[in-house]
């Protein structure tokens, strides 16, 4: 039987993709937003995240090949090819143009080491895959020696906490080889988004009072999740950059995370209730794998646009993320890093469709 989405969780996801192509637009706040938007990302997977005893470890890890790794791979072989055309509109060489060097880059996609500048967001895809591969190990070896239900949990809480110790002491270390330091910060983001749907399964807190008092417990959630997020930001210089394991205090790590889940899941259920809302932003959510793989190669149609208004050299058209321009262009670099993957998209299925359409008739 196939589940139904949880279309709040689509909605969060389509806030948080917008808020990753702003910030890499250069928009106004990201520094804010960094605080939590990736982490969120990641607590989201691990929310989704089924505990059942029955989950079988080798179909789970077939199903993560299939939606992580190989539109990981596809990613970057796209983009290698791109460069091997159109050069000038990547920041730096990828690799030697001789058929040695174009086969070296590309067994290292294969094992997750070969990305350029324009798929430098599919980092996020790699390090998911290891994180959910670790964890359903750790819960199946747990399942498999461990008969009673609270030590297997608390021995799961323990692995977060270690591999929370971990990325800090490889952030210390200037250590992140493999991104070994931010498979282990994002583990425990992971597992943070396990433990808030197991408290919501569990129904801690009783449904029907959540029901009555919806409006003043999101105000409530929502007060508390942007105050929060808005202390950290200005009590001290905390930086939180997941793809470089920069976590520079670990406790403002995880209260990021939790005081930006509080908030986005407030507001993604307000935008629930609104249809046309409800509807652009779960469609984001859903569009989110794309817009993730595209929206930097998105950029480069604005950066053309304003070498040729401001009578720029071309080769600003390779500046990484962006050309840097004072004004609202960070708007038309998010309008462009949102929109294009969505045409994408939306051409993509619609000639899916029509070659199945096609390939229906000819067969009656």
């Amino acid at each position: 039987m196939r589940k139904t989405r949880d279309v709040t969780i689509d909605i969060m996801k389509g806030i948080l993709i917008l808020l990753m192509v702003s910030c890499h637009a250069q928009g106004p706040g990201h520094r804010f937003f960094y605080l939590f938007h990736m982490a969120c990302f990641f607590m989201i997977s691990g929310y989704l995240y089924q505990n059942r005893n029955e989950i079988k470890l080798v179909p789970y890890i077939i199903n993560k090949v299939r939606t992580l790794y190989i539109p990981y791979v596809i990613c970057n072989i796209a983009y290698l090819t791109c460069f091997l055309f159109m050069p000038m509109v990547f920041e730096k060489e990828m690799c030697q143009r001789t058929v040695l060097g174009i086969v070296y880059e590309v067994i290292k996609i294969f094992f997750f080491c070969g990305r350029c500048s324009l798929s430098d967001p599919t980092w996020f895809l790699a390090v998911l895959f290891a994180v959910s591969i670790i964890y359903a190990v750790v819960n199946r070896i747990t399942i498999n020696f461990v008969s009673d239900s609270r030590i297997r949990y608390a021995i799961i809480n323990f692995s977060a906490i270690v591999a929370m110790a971990f990325g800090y002491i490889f952030y210390l270390l200037d250590f992140n080889w493999l991104q070994v330091g931010t498979i282990c910060s994002s583990y425990t983001a992971f597992h943070m988004g396990n433990v808030i749907k197991k408290f919501s399964e569990e129904k801690i807190i009783q449904k029907s009072k959540i029901e009555k008092n919806f409006g003043m417990l999101s105000g409530i959630a929502a007060f508390v999740g942007v105050g929060g997020l808005l202390l950290l930001y200005n009590i001290s210089d905390v930086e939180i950059r997941l793809i470089t394991n920069t976590i520079v205090n670990p406790i403002y790590y995880l209260l990021g995370m939790l005081f930006g889940w509080m908030f986005l899941r407030c507001i993604s259920i307000v935008i629930e209730k609104k249809s046309r809302l409800r509807y652009l932003f779960s469609y984001l959510g859903r569009s989110s794998l794309i817009i993730l793989c595209v929206h930097l190669a998105a950029f480069k149609v604005v950066a053309m646009i304003q070498c040729v208004w401001f009578d720029l050299p071309l080769s600003n058209i390779s500046a990484f993320p962006v050309v840097r321009i004072e004004g609202l262009w960070w708007c038309a670099y998010t309008a462009a890093g949102i929109c294009l993957p969505l045409l994408i998209r939306y051409l993509y299925y619609n000639a899916k469709e029509s070659f199945l359409y096609n390939l229906n008739r000819s067969r009656d």
